[in-house]
């Protein structure tokens, strides 16, 4: 965003209004970069969990998988980690990753198969026989 700020200034020199308004939103963004400095960085597999839940929330796809990922590295067995990545996969559009995940969420947490059921994130995979396989059978 400064780039394309600094941009605006050198474009329009003469134009005193956007000038102002372009050099407000250039101290900004500083500012948003250096609270981004100093926030908090995920230590554990919650915590990159969570952060990626939110990403997920946001429907920023492709942060929630990288944050989602790497608390997966840390936490391989965890349930809620895996059912958080089908449901990513199942917004990217990858029905094959989202229903190996979902399958490994409800192996390690067989309740997840009632959960997937009414999950509005796992829609796409709704009349997929696999998808129905893995949350009506008992033998999953």
């Amino acid at each position: 965003a400064k780039t394309a700020f600094n941009g605006l200034i050198k474009e329009f020199p003469n134009e005193t209004e956007l000038l102002d308004r372009a050099h407000v939103l250039i101290q900004a963004c500083d500012k948003r970069l250096q609270e981004a400095k100093k926030a908090p960085r995920p230590q554990g597999a919650d915590d990159y969990y969570e952060v990626g839940v939110a990403h997920l929330n946001g429907r920023e796809v492709d942060k929630a998988l990288e944050n989602l990922l790497y608390a997966l590295k840390l936490s391989p067995e965890g349930d809620h980690i895996f059912y958080a990545l089908a449901a990513v996969s199942a917004l990217k559009g990858d029905r094959e990753a989202a229903l190996d995940y979902l399958g490994k969420a409800i192996q390690y947490r067989r309740e997840n198969r009632f959960l997937a059921v009414n999950d509005d994130d796992l829609e796409y995979l709704r009349e997929d026989s696999h998808f129905i396989e893995l949350t009506t059978s008992d033998a999953s």
